[in-house]
């Protein structure tokens, strides 16, 4: 049996699922299970992880083993022939690192969105290997929160505490129906839930997912925050013991939007990456009948999800 199995997500048959590995995972777009619940069926293409609804093609410009590698115009090209076989689609959407002139890519599509911005510098990858990893474990060991690997269903007070989430923190919309797709694949037996109580109260709980078998990711949490509360900590900690006790090697996380979280992840040992991260282009096909712009777009992915409510 594989380290992985040992934490309880159903990873062995990963590779036979979706007919490739992800070797040489490094970025969070590289957990292809709730992603491919927002955007289709995905695929591999020399690296490259394409996803297809039969509305949009989606791609994700982050090279598997190449964390340098920028998505060109040819690439993007013979992606979309390999993917589509010459079929056509509503709408092309690129996110990543990526060279904005793929305006012009493909022919017979037109750029209605784009964002140019790069993120800041980011905190992504925790290591679990030497002694940074092992005084980590040990930092909630005084705590009075019981963290524990959930087997139980979602109960009502786990949806409780996300809507709290959604209502105290600037959650976009792709972000809501990321984190939904999360709670999608924690049902499907993929990611694994950590639950966080106090007094036998629960205070919030964590998403944990394992690509690889020497890779983790901390998908996301929902925790309540109260004043003075160190849910966070505890939970943070007790998913460092489980990976470490899985033989994984790393721990991805996840994006820092916040200065707060920033820190919060430093304290752990999660070292900044200054790569540059995060473009964004959206083509539509001509003539733009189905997709009126690029957030409408957006807008589309997301009211794919199940349980979530578009306002």
């Amino acid at each position: 049996m594989e380290p992985i199995e040992s934490c309880g997500a159903k990873t062995s048959n990963f590779e036979r699922t979706w007919g490739f590995n992800l070797q040489g995972f490094w970025v969070y777009e590289h957990e292809i299970r709730p992603h491919s619940i927002l955007f289709g069926i995905p695929a591999k293409h020399d690296g490259w992880i394409s996803y297809d609804d039969g509305y949009a093609l989606h791609v994700a410009a982050y090279r598997l083993c190449d964390p340098d590698a920028i998505l060109t115009s040819d690439t993007l090209a013979q992606i979309a022939h390999e993917r589509l076989h010459g079929e056509r689609r509503a709408a092309v959407s690129v996110w990543g690192r990526l060279d904005l002139a793929l305006d012009y890519a493909l022919p017979g599509y037109e750029c209605v969105y784009r964002e140019p911005k790069a993120s800041s510098a980011d905190v992504a990858d925790l290591s679990l290997i030497g002694p940074d990893a092992l005084r980590a474990a040990r930092r909630a060991s005084a705590l009075s929160y019981f963290t524990e690997v959930a087997e139980s269903p979602l109960q009502p007070s786990h949806f409780a505490i996300m809507d709290r989430w959604v209502e105290t923190h600037k959650v976009s919309r792709p972000h809501r129906a990321f984190a939904i797709a999360c709670l999608e694949s924690h049902q499907r037996g993929d990611v694994l839930r950590l639950d966080v109580r106090c007094r036998g109260n629960l205070e919030g709980f964590g998403l944990v997912s394992f690509p690889t078998p020497s890779d983790a990711v901390y998908l996301q949490g929902f925790l309540l925050n109260r004043p003075g509360s160190r849910a966070g900590d505890s939970l943070v900690s007790r998913i460092i013991q489980v990976c470490q006790a899985a033989n994984i090697e790393k721990l991805h996380l996840g994006y820092t939007g916040t200065e707060g979280l920033r820190r919060f992840k430093t304290k752990w040992g999660g070292k900044e990456d200054h790569r540059t991260r995060y473009k964004e282009l959206v083509l539509v096909s001509r003539p733009a009948n189905l997709v009126a712009s690029g957030l409408e777009l957006k807008e589309r992915a997301i009211r794919a999800v199940r349980w979530l409510e578009v306002e």
